[in-house]
């Protein structure tokens, strides 16, 4: 065909008879040379490899065995040992500096040579075809058929048998040693999740430590405390970032959640670890210079609706600070939680911003609790306490917290870093990561307001506790044994009704149907009802200034599924839900969360700052 190079006459000269399957040539660069440069243009890759340029560039001479006695499903497509070493060279010249650029060993790459050399009459045929692309391969391969084998092999089953032998190890070349390399990941990956799981457990006092520990203990009592020692009595921090949607550099929240080991030491966990989880402190620190912003574009961001302690508006400039803080004596010990359910929020300049707690009930404001520790100066700081750091995605949160300028890495005394995620996947196998959400849900938390930073955190240690302890208990997790409505499935027929918006199905890795982002920031009224199922409960969903409780969160809420998108490489779609108002109010008016009213107070109200919750007119 005019405008292909014709195939190059090379001389075969010694071991003519050994020829390379072509499979393991075209996957030379990720499976032998482990060379992943495919994002850049001039790499090995887009070289040599990418854009048909593996065809077009290099004249192949191809050849085929194909016997219905030896391999009756298909045609093996082979290239001279000569050819596939020249090829090598080539791509070996062009990247002179890549010491990786080899040609395989056939000791490590069994069947990567198919040496005809003691079959007489047997030389697999040469195709005269000079495709230059994928398409033209696939189009010679399916014109091909098989041929028969010279009486002088195939009357000798000997020859027959070694034959078949060598054709099968050439086939299954490349493709056997993928599968080996994913079965040791996967090997590895079971080992990685098992070990974090086991150092989690230790640090909590449900399993002994020490090299010698046994793999099987007998099931956790819950109703007794921890009958081991808590390796290394660490503190358990928790963080969470929230981004603005439009600008990733910009953290606009970040939830801290701390458990301190010696806090729980003579309590007993109860099932699902539920008394250690009243002993997790919270904090919500939201970027002032952000206060107005939320994310509803690719999630419904709930900044306001932090369930389990005070948020507090820091500078940006300041964050950094206040962070480092959390990882310091007392670890974030300086509220109380679960908090009253109401909040006055007022700016009264630029950098000055204070939260007023109301309860409802008595009608007076709530004071912070007044037992609780205040920060230790560095002067009579205790002994520098081991610290866990845990997050659901954790490097993604690391990360957010580097942009701001801190970086936990520079902590020396950071022992482990444990993810939910991981954990989950030790108990279930599940390789994808999981929604917080759908963990919450196995476990018996009720989560509200996903997507708030400091709801986020504490969640995600409370979750980290309940697999924990969970596991102890014997309880299963997992697909199969997660709790369900009476549909197997949280029933949340109302909630989409009543946010009267197009439920979008995500398929994520892991190949699960999760609810549209639209209904993950709907809180019901007071007067909401939803079927629960088997769930347990009243069937009936409180309000968010309802009774909280044993566990600080809200009594009878459906579970909401947190979306693991990364703003760097988010693919979802934006719902139809109301766009909120971004408009920010002047500085000095006040602003009363979950209503469309802005509150200005009285002259008296603004020189002390703090102003009773108004009720709009209806």
């Amino acid at each position: 065909m005019a405008g292909r190079a014709s195939p190059a006459k090379v001389g075969e000269k010694g071991g003519h008879h050994r020829y390379v399957p072509f499979d393991i040539l075209r996957q030379l660069t990720s499976l032998v040379w482990k060379i992943h440069d495919y994002k850049r243009t001039d790499g090995v890759f887009n070289t040599c490899f990418a854009s048909e340029k593996l065809y077009s560039k290099f004249p192949w001479r191809f050849h085929y065995f194909w016997s219905s006695e030896i391999n009756p499903d298909g045609p093996l497509i082979l290239v001279h040992e000569t050819y596939a070493r020249m090829f090598v060279e080539v791509v070996r010249k062009r990247f002179p500096k890549d010491t990786r650029i080899i040609f395989p060993d056939a000791i490590q790459w069994p069947g990567l040579i198919a040496d005809f050399k003691c079959f007489p009459g047997v030389e697999p045929p040469v195709l005269t075809d000079g495709p230059q692309n994928r398409a033209e391969f696939n189009e010679m391969k399916e014109r091909l058929q098989p041929f028969d084998l010279d009486p002088k092999t195939s009357q000798h089953p000997e020859l027959m048998e070694k034959l078949r032998q060598i054709i099968e190890a050439s086939a299954i070349c490349a493709t056997k040693n993928k599968m080996e390399k994913k079965q040791n990941a996967l090997a590895e990956f079971n080992k990685s999740t098992m070990d974090a799981l086991k150092k989690m457990q230790m640090a909590l006092g449900l399993r002994p430590s020490g090299v010698n520990e046994p793999n099987v203990l007998a099931p956790l009592s819950a109703t007794q405390p921890a009958k081991f020692s808590f390796d290394q009595s660490p503190v358990i921090i928790c963080v969470d970032v929230e981004a603005h949607e439009a600008m990733k550099s910009a953290v606009t929240e970040i939830g801290i959640a701390t458990l301190d080991t010696n806090d729980i030491r003579d309590t007993a966990p109860g099932p699902f670890g539920v008394n250690w989880q009243q002993q997790i402190r919270s904090r919500h620190l939201r970027t002032l210079e952000y206060r107005h912003h939320t994310n509803k574009q690719f999630i419904n961001g709930c900044p306001d609706d932090f369930q389990f302690g005070t948020s507090e508006f820091i500078p940006q400039a300041d964050m950094a600070r206040v962070v480092g803080t959390c990882f310091r004596p007392p670890f974030s010990a300086t509220y109380e939680s679960p908090p009253p359910p109401q909040k006055v929020t007022i700016f009264t300049t630029p950098t000055d911003s204070q939260v007023k707690w109301t309860n409802p009930a008595q009608g007076q404001g709530a004071p912070l609790n007044p037992t609780a520790p205040t920060f230790t100066p560095d002067t009579t700081a205790e002994q520098k306490r081991n610290i866990i750091l845990l997050g659901h995605d954790t490097d993604n949160d690391v990360a957010y917290l580097r942009q701001i300028g801190y970086d936990v890495s520079n902590l020396s005394n950071i022992i482990h870093v444990a993810d939910t995620c991981t954990l989950y996947s030790a108990l279930t196998g599940n390789r994808n990561k999981t929604r917080l959400g759908k963990i919450l849900f196995e476990v018996d938390i009720e989560g509200w307001y996903l997507h708030n930073a400091g709801n986020d955190a504490w969640y995600t240690l409370a979750a980290a506790i309940a697999l924990c302890v969970g596991d102890r208990e014997g309880r299963k997790f997992g697909d199969l044994h997660a709790p369900a409505g009476l549909d197997g499935q949280v029933n949340d027929a109302p909630i989409l009704e009543a946010a009267a918006v197009t439920t979008v199905g995500v398929m994520d890795a892991g190949e699960e149907t999760a609810l549209g982002d639209a209904a993950d920031r709907l809180a019901p009224g007071p007067d909401s009802t939803i079927d629960k199922g088997t769930k347990g409960g009243d069937g009936a969903i409180k309000d968010t200034s309802g009774p909280h409780d044993a566990l600080g969160t809200p009594a009878g809420a459906v579970v909401e599924e947190e979306d693991l998108i990364s703003f760097d490489d988010f693919n979802a779609q934006a719902t139809d839900a109301a766009p909120q108002s971004t408009t920010a109010p002047p500085l000095g008016v006040e602003y009363a969360p979950n209503t469309a009213t802005w509150i200005t107070p009285d002259p008296e109200e603004r020189k002390t700052g703090f102003s009773e919750m108004k009720k709009p007119d209806a």
